[in-house]
């Protein structure tokens, strides 16, 4: 798959170290350092587990996951996020149907403005790259350029990704207009 690389942790290593806790404090520090830890990386997404791209398949690989993070027995928030990638065969609501009914509700409820974990689930062909993180909004969906840049370059980058921001050269709304000069 072209612009992707994985990284592969020996069993070892996932035994003792959280792959999703690893990403997130690496996001956090470039969040606080406004620096990039990779030139060329602009995603990084953490994989707990892969399976089969298929919703049953999915399903039992996610089985672990739910009880590893919302088996704590106090109320959480949730929610999934689903990426796909060359792969037209798997349908978003079907696959998002199926993880959020795994989720005992209540004490879980979803929230997808600020939730306390977010069940990421990433297609890549026929192979699905699942894990659950903390932060997932608050650190730009895992977007390792967004989270370095400033909050005013951020919100730029984003006024300029929609098409809203100014030309350059040009004044902006707010800005008072110069006084005309009187006759």
């Amino acid at each position: 798959m072209r612009a992707c690389t994985f990284v592969r942790a020996s069993k070892e290593v996932v035994d003792v170290a959280d792959v999703a806790a690893l990403v997130k404090a690496d996001l956090e520090r470039a969040r606080d350092t406004n620096v990039t830890f990779s030139r060329h990386a602009m995603r990084v997404v953490p994989v707990e587990t892969t399976c089969f791209a298929g919703v049953d398949e999915i399903k039992e690989a996610c089985k672990p996951l739910i009880e590893k993070h919302f088996k704590s027995g106090r109320e959480q928030t949730f929610a999934i996020a689903f990426e796909r990638r060359s792969n037209n065969t798997l349908h978003r609501t079907e696959v998002i149907e199926a993880i959020a009914g795994m989720i005992e509700q209540p004490p879980n409820k979803v929230n997808l403005g600020d939730p306390d974990l977010t069940i990421m689930v990433e297609i890549v062909k026929g192979v699905a790259c699942l894990s659950v993180v903390q932060d997932y909004e608050k650190l730009c969906k895992y977007n390792l350029r967004m989270v370095a840049m400033t909050k005013e370059d951020r919100e730029h980058a984003k006024a300029t990704a929609n098409g809203n921001a100014p030309a350059p050269g040009t004044k902006k709304n707010d800005e008072e207009k110069p006084a005309e000069a009187a006759d």
